[in-house]
């Protein structure tokens, strides 16, 4: 998308700007109150923005158009309040609301995310989706967006999931109605079991004809199994422990006794201060002995041989009490015997309950059908927001590498799209941090908007970092329009930037771009819509 032409103004006064180009653009001035901010504002106001112009500017009382170009189709839009006229060729249509221009862009200039908010799927607000490519001048605050009255920092993120593919999608699922679902067949389960109290005796013949009770038995067994199983794990675990701390104290003890015969036949000293002082350090509690005193060595050597025979003794508990444990576990596995007489014996009373058993099988099978579904589901929702996690690190991720190639020696550090509330950034940090995040939505969004930053240099954005920030932008293939107002000193600066279109607004009355000048010219534009001021 280009913007190409701006055209501002009533019967009265008029301003307008044809000297866009399809690449880097800088307006600029000598001074404030030149009419940059109200060209940059206006851009996008004629796209549905909610502009903040500069106070005292009756933006309602002009109309606003622009000439566009996106895909190689041309077309002007004009804005008049609330009331949008797209014209294209020789047609055109009247919009009487944002909310009804907004579904035009939708269908006709690009296709807006959609965000789940007040419980209902919505296409994102204009002003919200626009603030991926647009930072004004004013209302600046880095812990939330701009015109946040209805839309918050939330709503923006989540908008930026949509826009990647992986935004809010209701589950075709409903999760909630299958658990209720769930708990209504336990409780029927639950009724069945107590009136039919022969399926809760722990019987073996019962347990071999009736389902439930086989079901229920099989399910205590393999608790039993796996809790039994893993008290086993648990002792190996601590019998290796064992093991390990047996063979260091050993190679420990085989080290010093090694130390203890090197005195009787020459001296240990250290190659650098040649001292003959070894020490033991105890690591556990950074405890260092002198080992090279004989007495005090042959007390480390026999806590050394203790803690073996601690060991020792241990591992031979370890080893009982695993035997024990491998002992219980092969009873568990192995199956009870039922007798035919058994069987018999219960012949009656498991006949009776025949078909309450088959109901609880049955409840059995659609309890777990139903946390199939549901587990499914939320294996789909993790997948998503693993996803989401992927964008929004490449995106802080792009941003912070922006932000060191402009700024070498900055400590700050973008972990989130939006500062907290007590730690915003201000001046020439808060302009760093605009640019870093329109230049790394538009890396890994891929959009093909025109991006637009008033006073991109606020805060005393120092030269140089202001040469890295147009050489980065530069490389991007979007549109790029940015304001900025330069001291007496720096007249001329923009000379050497031979990629840019430099735009002078210095020539301006000092708040009052708008003039008789250009009426003529702009009522003729007017007329294309097919309406008189």
């Amino acid at each position: 998308m280009i913007f190409k032409k701006l055209y501002i103004g009533n019967k009265k006064e008029a301003y307008i700007e044809k000297q866009l180009e399809p690449k880097l653009n800088i307006i600029f001035s000598d001074d404030n109150n030149k009419g940059k901010t109200i060209v940059a504002q206006g851009l996008y106001y004629v796209l549905g923005n909610e502009p903040i112009f500069p106070s005292g500017f009756e933006y309602k009382n002009y109309y606003f158009i622009a000439d566009i170009e996106l895909d190689d189709d041309n077309f002007s839009i004009c804005r008049k309040d609330k009331t949008f006229i797209v014209k294209r060729g020789k047609s055109f249509n009247i919009y009487d609301s944002v909310s009804d221009f907004k579904r035009f862009f939708d269908k006709n200039i690009y296709k807006l995310p959609i965000i789940f908010k007040d419980n209902k799927e919505k296409l994102a607000e204009l002003d919200l989706f626009i603030q991926l490519f647009f930072v004004g001048q004013d209302g600046r605050d880095t812990s939330k967006i701009f015109n946040s009255s209805y839309c918050n920092k939330d709503d923006f993120i989540n908008m930026i999931y949509s826009y990647m593919g992986c935004g809010y999608k209701p589950s075709e699922i409903d999760q909630d109605k299958l658990k209720e679902k769930i708990n209504i067949l336990n409780e029927e389960k639950k009724l069945l079991i107590t009136q039919n109290k022969i399926l809760k005796k722990d019987i073996p013949a019962i347990r071999t004809a009736s389902y439930t009770q086989d079901r229920e038995a099989l399910l205590k067994k393999i608790s039993q199994l796996e809790n039994k199983k893993n008290e086993i794990i648990e002792l190996k675990k601590e019998r290796n422990r064992c093991y390990n701390k047996k063979l260091k104290n050993e190679s420990l003890l085989e080290e010093l006794g090694s130390l203890n015969r090197s005195f009787s036949e020459g001296s240990v000293v250290c190659l650098d201060c040649n001292s003959s002082h070894i020490g033991y350090l105890n690591k556990k509690n950074d405890i260092s002995f002198d080992a090279s005193d004989a007495e005090i060595r042959k007390n480390i050597l026999a806590s050394i041989e203790a803690r073996i025979d601690t060991n020792k003794e241990e591992i031979i508990k370890l080893d009982i009490e695993l035997k024990k444990k491998q002992s219980e576990l092969n009873v568990l596995l192995q199956e009870e015997d039922v007798s035919l007489e058994n069987l018999l014996l219960y012949k009656s009373e498991l006949v009776s309950v025949s078909d309450v058993d088959a109901r609880i099988e049955e409840i059995d099978k659609n309890i777990a059908n139903y946390k199939n579904i549901i587990s499914s589901a939320k294996l789909k929702q993790e997948g998503n927001s693993s996803s989401k996690r992927e964008i929004l690190n490449k995106i802080l991720s792009e941003m912070n590498k922006f932000y060191k190639e402009i700024d070498i020696d900055g400590k700050l550090i973008f972990d989130q799209l939006f500062t907290i509330k007590n730690e915003v950034y201000s001046g020439s940090e808060a302009a760093e941090f605009y640019l870093s995040k329109l230049y790394a939505l538009a890396k890994v969004l891929n959009h093909n908007f025109p991006i637009v930053m008033d006073a991109f240099r606020d805060g005393e954005l120092s030269t140089p970092k202001e040469k890295e920030v147009i050489d980065k932008f530069n490389t991007l293939p979007n549109q790029i329009i940015f304001t900025s107002t330069l001291k007496e000193q720096e007249k001329g600066k923009y000379d050497d930037f031979e990629k840019t279109n430099k735009i002078d607004y210095s020539y301006h009355k000092t708040c009052q771009i708008l003039t008789p000048n250009d009426v003529a010219e702009f009522l003729n534009k007017v007329e294309e819509f097919s309406f008189v001021l």
